[in-house]
């Protein structure tokens, strides 16, 4: 069996690269689009946000399900007539995993599995506002 067929019958795991995500924490680093009060905190937290939308990303929005697709014309790799739903709706979904680490990076609950809450040093509130923040400022680089 080929990896591409175990990913799409089973999903799929990702590794994050650590030192390749240190090296966008550069404090000399322009931080364009940020207000100067804001620096400080953004550059801050910014490091610990992509771990966290990586971790979520790779494991959740990437590893807990399958491509769903179209194998052949009118041939699909899953039921049509039961799509996957989403447990919070119960409505069907389309997963992106892009979405899915977004979605859930603001979600307290989520944040306290990487040790961050209410008492940590960079509190989960503090994050919640970064990433939003940080959603923002890789928007507008996208442009």
């Amino acid at each position: 069996m080929r990896y591409s067929d175990i990913r799409e019958t089973c999903g799929l795991k990702n590794i994050v690269f650590a030192n390749r995500m240190s090296a966008y924490n550069i404090p000399s680093r322009p931080c364009h689009y940020v207000h100067p009060s804001e620096v400080k905190g953004f550059r801050g937290c910014n490091h610990i946000i992509r771990f966290i939308v990586t971790a979520i990303h790779e494991l959740l929005g990437h590893g807990t399900g399958k491509l769903l697709t179209e194998t052949a014309s009118g041939m699909y790799n899953f039921d049509r007539e039961n799509l996957p739903t989403n447990p919070l709706t119960g409505k069907a979904i389309e997963t992106w995993a892009m979405l899915v680490s977004y979605y859930l990076a603001d979600n307290k609950e989520m944040l306290s599995i990487f040790g961050y809450n209410d008492t940590s040093t960079t509190t989960a509130d503090d994050l919640i506002y970064y990433t939003y923040l940080h959603v923002g400022v890789e928007g507008i680089q996208a442009l």
